[in-house]
């Protein structure tokens, strides 16, 4: 084998090294945003449904019954 073919195979190595390693940071990072994600709806809706069951949305609700 030659010199320059061990080079060609040896970027080559480290190109898919570093492919490999770029994909696995991605699905990582897409894996982090999307738990952020979730937590955050479910943050919302147990707030929602605490201010519904409290009573606090209701009277900031216009009514449409009032009318001329």
């Amino acid at each position: 084998m030659s010199r320059a073919s061990q080079g060609a195979s040896a970027r080559e190595r480290i190109a898919q090294g570093f492919t490999k390693i770029e994909d696995v940071l991605y699905v990582g990072l897409g894996v982090v945003l999307a738990a952020g994600g979730v937590a955050l709806l479910v943050n919302a809706v147990i707030h929602f449904v605490r201010s519904l069951l409290g009573g606090a949305i209701g009277p900031s609700v216009v009514s449409s019954t009032s009318c001329c």
